[in-house]
């Protein structure tokens, strides 16, 4: 699995910092989580520090080879062109060791924050999924 640079992880922190000026949290979000020329005001607030603080634990607590496989069920992945938390590169990485079980729509101009941005095309993919695995 392709972790995000030292970089974005950082911008990644930063995105709860409270202390951080409207402009320089806008900043972070988009940076991290939108695709360039998408508006990240949309995710401008509803941030709850202390909720992150314990998925960040969370997630360094736990191996992501754990999760990474889904266990035995199918997989679809909704990957976003332009992301760069959860990069296209796993997706593929996903499709390579997990073959038949495994599916991925590219979604392009978005971002991780794939759902404000491309909404239609994200539905399309989840619909076109189930209806191809569960005829």
């Amino acid at each position: 699995m392709i972790q995000p640079s030292e970089e974005l992880d950082e911008a990644l922190h930063n995105v709860f910092d409270i202390e951080a000026s409207d402009e320089e949290h806008l900043n972070y979000v988009r940076q991290v989580f939108f695709a360039s020329g998408n508006d990240a005001s949309v995710w401008f607030d509803g941030w709850h520090g202390v909720v992150a603080y314990f998925q960040g634990q969370a997630t360094k607590a736990e191996d992501v080879r754990r999760r990474w496989g889904a266990g035995t069920a199918r997989i679809h992945i909704v990957q976003p062109v332009e992301g760069v938390i959860a990069v296209p590169k796993n997706g593929q990485l996903i499709l390579e060791e997990f073959g038949d079980r495994s599916s991925m729509d590219l979604i392009p101009d978005a971002g991780h924050a794939l759902l404000p941005e491309q909404p239609a095309a994200v539905a399309e993919s989840v619909i076109k999924w189930l209806r191809r695995t569960n005829p």
